[in-house]
């Protein structure tokens, strides 16, 4: 949790999925105003869902700047505009904004639409990095996206996450240390 709060300290779309998670499940006690929680919890995913769709899109754009330029035998990370390597935002950010929003859309809807979508683009981050991150975090993040994915397949999802690696002892990848 600590880590989580950490990161979403520079990651304006994170802050507001979790802002989203926190109005929903505040929603549930028995002293709350669902009226308003909900209309709170929709408002903070719409605002996360905005600005993950910024970051998702200047990710691609950078990700196609350093294959245009690889070619030219320098480091694409050497000729980088220092506002476009700025702007990057951390994997683990993106990967824990997916998760907030794909869990939020699965309590409250029948239809999870667009968990589809931001679980494939969650696989589609993971499985292009050429060496994942090894982070307690980054692996807790892959263990809870591929719990939703499972949860997600009973909605007509395709199960990208629980198809790699299949094999693999989820629990038995995370090391026994703590997230702080």
């Amino acid at each position: 949790r600590d880590a989580l709060l950490r990161l979403s300290k520079s990651s304006i779309h994170l802050r507001h999925a979790i802002c989203a998670f926190s109005a929903l499940s505040l929603g549930e006690s028995p002293s709350s105003m669902p009226f308003t929680t909900a209309q709170s919890s929709t408002y903070y995913s719409d605002l996360a869902m905005s600005e993950l769709r910024k970051q998702l899109d200047e990710n691609e754009a950078l990700q196609q700047y350093r294959g245009q330029h690889r070619d030219n035998g320098r480091a694409s990370d050497e000729i980088l505009p220092s506002k476009v390597a700025e702007k990057t935002s951390s994997d683990e950010s993106i990967l824990a904004t997916i998760f907030f929003l794909s869990y939020i859309e699965l309590i409250v809807s029948n239809a999870p639409k667009t968990s589809l979508e931001l679980l494939n683009r969650a696989h589609l981050l993971m499985s292009s990095k050429e060496q994942p991150a090894n982070t307690t975090l980054y692996q807790q993040l892959q263990i809870w996206l591929k719990l939703l994915d499972a949860k997600v397949v009973s909605a007509g999802g395709e199960g990208v996450h629980l198809h790699t690696n299949p094999s693999a002892r989820d629990l038995e990848g995370v090391p026994n240390e703590s997230y702080d």
